[in-house]
């Protein structure tokens, strides 16, 4: 199932599984927004690209709700 309107290629499966290039990047929630920052204006300078932040290098989704950079939102 496509994940995205623009580009129907972009599939739960193939973000999991594809392999990382120049123009493809998966990001676990523990990575740094400066890494972050560095992969995507490296894709920018390429042309483009696509990178994923919540899905780990071994292709296991994470929760974000546990990300180390997001504060826990308040309840009250």
């Amino acid at each position: 199932m496509a994940l995205s309107r623009y580009n129907t290629a972009i599939t739960e499966e193939g973000l999991r599984t594809n392999p990382e290039s120049q123009y493809f990047e998966r990001k676990g929630r523990e990575t740094k927004p400066s890494k972050i920052a560095n992969e995507l204006i490296g894709m920018l300078n390429a042309g483009g690209g696509t990178l994923v932040y919540g899905i780990a290098d071994d292709g296991t989704v994470e929760d974000l709700q546990k990300a180390a950079c997001c504060p826990t939102p308040r309840t009250t």
